[in-house]
């Protein structure tokens, strides 16, 4: 599900940047705009400037954080439907031999997709073509694993 949705999810986080740059570069419009009055002004009052410039902060938090809040998703995958499939299968069974050690693993050839079924890693359980494996084991790990 991550996967697919990494594309929507990184347009979605680009959006996000993006409005975060509007809303800083708003704000501080605002205090740039506030120290060129003050400079025409002959006795400009300290406190209120300070408590302005703090209420210009206070408002760029909160605006940032109610960007957080409609930006933020969450995701729920729940199955609607089950299906179980009686089927002959191809098992191909493969001797891997690494360094040492050798072990027997078997690979299923899927009739519906026709095509091979990933093999899934021993380390993060992910599904893999591009299968590597252990030394001592001899155990599949996919690439982010392998490393």
């Amino acid at each position: 599900m991550q996967g697919r949705a990494s594309a929507f999810v990184a347009r979605l986080e680009s959006r996000l940047e993006r409005d975060r740059k509007r809303v800083r570069d708003y704000y501080n419009a605002l205090l740039r705009e506030d120290k060129a009055r003050k400079r025409h002004r002959q006795q400009p009052d300290e406190e209120q400037e300070r408590l302005k410039r703090r209420a210009v902060e206070l408002e760029l938090g909160r605006k940032l954080a109610e960007l957080d809040e409609r930006y933020a998703i969450t995701a729920e995958l729940r199955p609607l439907v089950l299906v179980r499939i009686t089927a002959q299968v191809l098992a191909v069974r493969c001797e891997v031999y690494r360094k040492q050690a050798r072990k027997a693993r078997t690979v299923y050839w899927n009739p519906l997709l026709k095509e091979l079924e990933p093999i899934r890693c021993s380390v993060c359980g992910s599904s893999t073509f591009s299968v590597a494996f252990t030394n001592e084991a001899v155990d599949p790990l996919c690439p982010a694993c392998a490393g």
